[in-house]
């Protein structure tokens, strides 16, 4: 059995209000120097965390870890004096965003510019193994025409600036703004996937690779294929269910 590996994202709510708000820089370090370092870490903006499983084969591994990191995560909110939520976006926004300290966010930043200022998303990305190079295209193809139902079945994102957006995923809105996003098209290898990377690099619409935001990508960093269409989710479970899915469509 193909091992997978989940990330979330998560929002920094604050108690009464429910808008957006930074981790201190106190619960910043306590983040960076706690057991879960490296698996609990800062994300794009400073109102948002991710957390990240190992590769894992089992479900019950999976979960496993999923509820151990959301602890962890939510005693760092708390030393904030904030909620984590685990939303693919807030019910409402201060309007007013800030971009956490790292080149790399820099860079993502001087490219979206203002789109940063309403960009306050979270997501559910899964990654699947699949060893062999050559066979990541085809299993990203065979992603591609689930992404639709995919979506479907895991909007979690209806509010917006604290009204009801009229879509069940309005991070999936949101995200089409961005010069890289929603479905790649089909490629014929992974020398045509290569050639695809870059020449968005070359017409500066990504800064680099690891910066594509398809719905579906090939992983820069891991031989995985990684799966970016979900929003975030409220329980484990259902994230555990998401990555489940990918794992069938990705090696049926």
């Amino acid at each position: 059995m193909a091992r997978f590996g989940i990330e979330e994202e998560f929002i920094l709510l604050e108690g009464e209000s429910l808008v957006p708000t930074a981790i201190s820089a106190d619960a910043r370090r306590r983040m960076e120097t706690s057991p879960a370092a490296g698996r609990v870490m800062p994300e794009y903006l400073t109102c948002q965390v991710e957390c990240a499983t190992d590769p894992l084969r089992t479900r019950a591994e999976a979960l496993a870890q999923l509820r151990g990191l959301r602890r962890a995560i939510a005693r760092h909110a708390a030393a904030s004096g904030a909620v984590a939520a685990s939303t693919g976006t807030p019910f409402a926004t201060t309007g007013t965003v800030e971009v956490s300290a790292s080149p790399h966010y820099d860079e993502v930043a001087a490219l979206l510019n203002h789109i940063t200022r309403g960009h306050e998303v979270n997501g559910l990305h899964v990654h699947v193994e699949v060893p062999d190079e050559a066979e990541r295209v085809p299993v990203l193809n065979r992603i591609r025409g689930w992404l639709p139902l995919l979506l479907a079945l895991s909007g979690n994102s209806p509010f917006a600036d604290g009204l009801d957006s009229g879509y069940d995923s309005w991070r999936s809105i949101l995200i089409r703004r961005l010069p890289s996003s929603w479905c790649p098209p089909h490629f014929r290898g992974i020398d045509d996937y290569r050639a695809h990377i870059d020449q968005l690099v070359t017409l500066g619409a990504i800064g680099e690779p690891a910066s594509l935001s398809w719905a579906v990508r090939i992983s820069e960093r891991f031989p995985t294929v990684e799966v970016r269409v979900f929003d975030a989710q409220l329980d484990p479970e259902d994230s555990l269910l998401a990555a489940a899915l990918v794992r069938a469509i990705a090696h049926g």
